[in-house]
């Protein structure tokens, strides 16, 4: 069993997944339950994405410029042999792959969608753990347990974020990193800004999708606050998704270049050394400015405690 597990909580192996008592596994509110209910439904894509498809050490196997820019804040963690990392909310297991490239890593996964755990065992090569449990009742293990936390587009669902910033916080050792990636509601002159003024019931419909509910997402001021509160430093933060990248990963990916790697199978190395360096320099760059004026539907956040 994962050795910082905490001792007071009751935990069986199931099919290599920590799994609590029934009581434990159940969610905590509205909103969890609908996130639940959300990934729980996508099992038959989960099982679309075997080990061949998971990241190589060049980046995803995806071609929308997002997961190209996890890439980029995940090298700013500066990964070490044998740290210790829990990914929170870690669907099938993908960043932890990825992280794995980057170095030898003791990786932990915890999520509460069955369904995405266990296409993450099955897919996973390495000895990764993976956990079943709802974080707004607290996180399971021992304090200062973990060297880095990430945790990428979770904290806009939970009902009370403070609570489980503050629980990463404590499981985090001293001096440990962390790397969060947070839609926000201060969305102003964004893509997303002039989709909701434009198409409101298209934009609702897209948000409900995703799980995403105005009534507990927070501004990037206000997450900003809640991260310092809990007793974590930001190192770094930076807007994203503010207009062009939005534009090629949501509506030009799909319709061009999916037949290229998708239909015709072109190996996605090719397409991470030298097509999407060409395509980010028309599409990234002027979104970085965009970003710097602190435009953008999205923000990451680095620190470390």
């Amino acid at each position: 069993m994962l050795s910082n597990l905490a001792t007071s909580q009751n935990f069986r192996k199931v099919d290599g997944i920590y799994l609590k008592d029934e009581a434990g596994v159940s969610t905590s509110g509205f909103y969890e339950t609908k996130q639940k209910q959300i990934y729980d439904s996508r099992s038959e894509s989960y099982k679309e994405h075997v080990k061949n498809s998971y990241p190589t050490s060049l980046g995803y196997n995806h071609l929308i410029l997002t997961y190209r820019e996890h890439l980029r804040w995940v090298k700013k963690l500066n990964l070490k042999t044998g740290d210790r990392v829990l990914d929170i909310g870690c669907n099938i297991g993908q960043l932890l792959h990825l992280m794995s490239h980057q170095a030898q890593i003791k990786g932990v996964g915890i999520d509460i969608s069955i369904e995405a755990l266990q296409s993450a065992k099955l897919n996973s090569t390495n000895d990764f753990d993976f956990v079943l449990c709802s974080i707004e009742k607290g996180l399971p293990f021992d304090d200062n347990s973990f060297d880095v936390i990430t945790c990428m587009d979770v904290i806009e669902h939970l009902e009370n974020p403070q609570f489980v910033l503050s629980e990463m916080k404590r499981v985090l050792k001293p001096g440990g990193r962390y790397l969060f990636h947070i839609p926000v509601t201060d969305i102003f002159l964004s893509l997303d800004w002039y989709y909701q003024k434009l198409l409101s019931k298209s934009f609702d419909k897209k948000m409900q999708l995703a799980g995403h509910f105005l009534e507990v997402m927070r501004t990037d001021k206000q997450i900003k606050e809640m991260i310092v509160a809990s007793g974590l430093g930001i190192t770094k933060s930076r807007r994203f998704n503010a207009f062009f990248q939005t534009i090629f990963d949501y509506h030009i990916s799909h319709r061009i270049l999916n037949r290229v790697f998708f239909i015709w199978k072109l190996p996605f190395k090719y397409y991470h050394l030298a097509m999407a360096p060409i395509v980010e320099l028309f599409i990234l760059l002027p979104d970085r400015l965009l970003q710097k004026l602190g435009i953008g539907s999205s923000s990451y956040y680095l620190g470390k405690k």
